[in-house]
């Protein structure tokens, strides 16, 4: 894109892209500095309700810094709270490579994270642009405003949570989210419509302007939808005051300055990405002569989005590149049926039919099972992707058709070296992944050969599987697993396994403690609680020994000092680099003389926040008299050990 701006000033001796180019690359290449969000605790502190979304809350204070906020009460937006509690920084996500949900909210501008200790309602203010747009459908059933809702103003609630799913899954939300596409058949309407009305295109376009200011405010002005706005204005402008003498292309890249400017921290954003990569894209290809020109500028569009996906999604799924084109009419034409049922509500039973289908036809495509895990890219992927795509652009704009063809068929080996990318990976992984209180430990033998899960971990307020395990396992390039391990039936060892085993591709489930020992292509799992007497769950917890590269690992589950003590009786020699603490740090295990008897150098801590006081001291200071390097989840969020050629490194993950 950089590239393709540069010829485009040389040759339409146009220069204001060059500022654009400088300050893109300044972005990029110097880190953001964020300023410090200081911790502090505060009293009858007054915060109003911006935002309210399915798990958590935007707020805002009176100088209009916004923070994050978690509460189980259902408030309504634009409730005004009075509270005491404390501000702090936003927590980073400790499982690597997934979604960064501090990141995100950086580029919506979230400063930081409330903790409130209690909060009254001190005044209710529902907001206009809320109000606005409830008065707009309050007159259709609830699935066809939520519909419209999502459609129209990006609103998305639980009744529209399926189908905005779907079209994730297929890589087409992108006709959802509101963008050019959106105003631009706005503009079209409003231009058509105010021709009837007033003469003189500036004054057209001058009201057009505003009308479309104000849909921007009623989308809360999101990032897709501030881009497609500002650049309708600054076209506006040119034509105005400048006589059209600047470029789309530099009107565009004024757009980005702009944006850049007001929240720098937008370009960590995947709308920002997409919608850029996009329109830059429909600008550099809209006028090229090419063979089959309405089947290859739409592909070559999808194309361009290929390595944002695959950031963000791990996966790609090949019926994507049918499922736009299919759903695009449809879409369209819903589009104007909101609009018209808007108007005239007692058409919403014939608008209600047409959406079930809709609804049909979005699960079917999304049924078809053509879906492909490419693991989270390196930076080298999306360069060598974007080079591929930039010379074959350049190359049908000097009209060398055949090897612009040749060029993007480059794209071809460069997804599938990504796709087996994992069984490149020349070294051991053993990865204890941070699921708060709970186990969960991921063993990942070099070159793709084994991938062992021993425990899932459980959480009560949002599956794990789904949201951290199954996310992580894709980012990683796993596309299946060879086995999952469940030490013990404890909910924290195993309550995310259900949903694990419906939503991934799993071999084998193994539970309990009755076999001695596991093979798995090279990798030999020993159970040290084998035919040992145990009265309770968490005593007949299997305990793991195995090495890995010359490196032993020990995970013990959640066994007491009893069994340690069977242990030592029955492995008078127990060689141990990395010990999996028992139990998330209990007092009740972890003993004296089984940290002597081992002697780990490493003991890792898999713990969250809990009431039971683990880790406990006297468990830390035990291993810390013997001088082990004590990790735990909670401070330092994943803990990874890579193995090669007998040598570790060790990688953390803190919030």
């Amino acid at each position: 894109i950089i590239g393709i701006t540069l010829i485009l000033c040389y040759k339409k001796k146009h220069y204001l892209s060059l500022g654009y180019i400088s300050i893109y690359l300044i972005i990029f290449l110097i880190p953001i500095s964020e300023p410090i969000m200081l911790e502090n605790h505060v009293e009858d502190y007054k915060i109003t309700i911006i935002s309210k979304e399915k798990t958590y809350y935007i707020v805002k204070d009176e100088n209009d810094i916004k923070y994050l906020l978690y509460l189980d009460e259902d408030i309504e937006e634009g409730s005004i709270l009075k509270v005491n509690g404390e501000i702090k920084r936003l927590k980073n996500t400790t499982v690597p490579l997934v979604f960064n949900f501090a990141s995100y909210l950086k580029s919506q501008g979230v400063k930081g994270q409330f903790y409130m200790n209690d909060y009254e309602v001190i005044y209710y203010n529902y907001p206009f642009r809320v109000e606005f747009i409830d008065n707009l459908v309050s007159n259709l059933s609830i699935k066809s405003a939520s519909f419209i809702k999502l459609l129209i103003f990006g609103e998305k609630s639980i009744l529209t949570d399926s189908i905005y799913n779907n079209l994730i899954d297929v890589s087409a939300v992108h006709l959802f989210v509101v963008s050019g596409f959106h105003f631009n058949i706005f503009k079209l309407m409003l231009t058509n419509l105010l021709s009837r009305f007033f003469k003189g295109e500036k004054i057209i376009e001058g009201i057009i302007i505003v009308i479309l200011f104000f849909y921007l405010y009623l989308l809360d002005f999101a990032i897709s939808a501030f881009r497609s706005f500002l650049f309708i204005f600054l076209r506006y402008l040119n034509r105005l005051l400048f006589n059209s003498h600047f470029h789309r292309v530099e009107l565009l890249s004024l757009t980005g300055i702009l944006m850049v400017l007001i929240n720098p921290l937008v370009v960590i954003s995947p709308s920002f990405l997409l919608c850029f990569i996009v329109s830059f894209v429909i600008e550099f290809t809209n006028k090229l002569k090419l063979p089959f020109k309405k089947i290859l500028i739409p592909f070559i569009l999808h194309l361009s989005t290929l390595p944002i996906i695959l950031d963000f999604n791990y996966e790609y799924n090949l019926v994507s590149i049918i499922a736009t084109p299919l759903l695009t009419l449809p879409t369209t034409i819903f589009f104007f049926l909101s609009l018209i049922v808007m108007i005239f509500p007692f058409l919403d039973f014939i608008y209600l039919r047409c959406l079930i289908g809709f609804e049909e036809l979005i699960r079917l495509i999304n049924q078809i099972p053509l879906k492909l895990i490419f693991g989270k890219p390196d930076v080298f992927f999306p360069t060598i992707f974007y080079l591929i795509l930039l010379t074959s652009i350049l190359l049908f704009s000097l009209n060398i058709k055949k090897k612009a063809l040749i060029n993007l068929f480059l794209i071809i080996p460069l997804l599938v070296c990504q796709y087996f990318s994992t069984s490149l990976i020349i070294y051991d992984e053993v990865h204890f992944i941070d699921v708060g209180q709970g186990d969960c430990i991921l063993i990942k033998k070099a070159f793709n050969q084994v991938n062992i899960l021993i425990d899932t971990g459980g959480n009560k307020s949002f599956d794990l599987a789904t949201n951290r395990l199954i996310p992580y396992f894709k980012a990683l390039n796993i596309k299946k697993l060879d086995a999952l391990i469940i030490s013990h039936d404890d909910f924290d060892h195993m309550g995310a396994a259900s949903s694990l085993l419906s939503n991934f591709n799993v071999d084998k489930v193994i539970k309990g403690n009755d076999f001695k020992y596991l093979k798995f292509n090279g990798l030999t799992l020993y159970n040290l609680n084998y035919q040992i007497s145990c009265d309770n769950d968490n005593d007949c917890s299997n305990v793991i020994y195995t090495n890995i590269n010359g490196i032993y690992y020990l995970f013990s589950g959640d066994i007491s000092s009893n069994i340690e003590q069977e242990i030592i009786k029955k492995n008078p020699i127990l060689k141990c680099d990395v010990l999996k603490v028992s139990h998330h740090g209990s007092n009740t295990s972890t003993s004296e003389e089984f940290i002597n008897h081992i002697k780990p150098r490493f003991a890792i801590i898999q713990v969250g926040t809990n009431y039971y006081g683990h880790p406990h001291n006297e468990v830390l200071k035990r291993l810390d008299n013997y001088n082990v390097i004590t990790l735990t989840t909670r401070n330092q969020g994943s803990i990874i050990f890579k193995m090669f050629n007998k040598k570790l490194m060790i990688s953390l993950t803190p919030p």
